[in-house]
């Protein structure tokens, strides 16, 4: 999920989407790149919580989806008949679950309540997830036996790394 864009803009969003596709559909788990700009000469904890969002899409894409008799729902079509609604039917429902997915950042409003509600852009909404992530997040403490052994493991890389 490399980009040569050297600051947030569409073309980050473009290419970080086309370099990162590619790859998991190649059968690729592994991403590098995230949270990076210009060639990951520069780093933006804003565009790491953008690329999260892409990266969890590209997930979805190369899952795939399931197409078969059963998925495509011809009995359900029959038996609705002519100008259904899907959404009252149980089945619609438990396939939507499973198939379903959506960002956190993007704007979904219409364009009168996002611009009554500051017209924020997807660049401020990563910002204020990176201020709250900052201002909030408490991490839990390591487990004193897993510390030591981290300590013992680092002492014996010294030892080899002087000699």
């Amino acid at each position: 999920m490399i980009t040569d864009a050297h600051y947030q803009s569409q073309q980050v969003g473009f290419e970080k989407l086309q370099t990162g596709l590619i790859p998991a559909m190649a059968g690729a788990s592994i991403v590098s790149g995230v949270g990076g700009i210009d060639k990951d000469d520069t780093a933006s904890l804003e565009q790491l919580v953008i690329d999260c969002d892409i990266w969890s899409s590209i997930l979805r894409i190369a899952r795939g989806f399931e197409v078969n008799d059963d998925t495509i729902s011809f009995e359900l079509m029959k038996r609705l008949g002519p100008n259904p609604d899907y959404q009252v039917d149980m089945e619609t429902t438990k396939r939507f679950r499973k198939e379903y997915w959506q960002p956190r950042l993007p704007i979904r409003q219409k364009l009168a309540a996002w611009s009554t509600g500051g017209s924020r852009k997807i660049e401020d909404l990563a910002h204020e997830t990176v201020v709250e992530a900052l201002s909030n997040h408490k991490p839990a403490p390591i487990d004193r036996d897993i510390e030591k052994r981290i300590m013992e493991i680092y002492k014996k890389f010294q030892k080899r790394v002087r000699h």
